[in-house]
């Protein structure tokens, strides 16, 4: 081949300006997409916040429960201990023994801009030697 036709060269125009316009769509599609994951991350970190002071709290009555068992117990005879209310009453104590996780949410990045160049490396190719 000599050169490109003209049909050739129009379809080149043709491709290019059609990639040029759907990248833009695309970086578009990408922003809006990340303002959107970013009203979310904020909504998701400020419940995520609100989630483990209420955690705290419940752990803190947990505690606070478990720590008064304990003392009952302690202040209870080795008779006592052996007996089925000790018994009764260290299984109900070691059922108040818990942590209550705390949640860490790994919430998604981004999406960065991408390289949209394939419309000028196809505008810019030469239509003849």
């Amino acid at each position: 081949m000599k050169n490109l036709t003209r049909e050739r060269i129009q379809t080149k125009l043709n491709l290019a300006q059609l990639l040029s316009e759907v990248g833009e769509e695309l970086q578009d599609a990408i922003a809006r997409h990340n303002q959107l994951l970013n009203a979310a991350h904020n909504e998701i970190e400020a419940l995520v916040g609100r989630y483990n002071e209420v955690r705290q709290e419940a752990q803190d009555f947990i505690e606070g429960i478990h720590n008064e068992q304990e003392a009952y117990s302690n202040d209870r005879s080795d008779h006592w201990h052996e007996g089925d209310a000790g018994q009764a009453h260290d299984g109900w104590k070691d059922a108040w023994g818990v942590e209550l996780e705390e949640v860490d949410i790994t919430l998604p990045d981004e999406i960065e801009e991408v390289a949209l160049d394939a419309a000028d490396v196809l505008q810019d190719l030469p239509d003849r030697p």
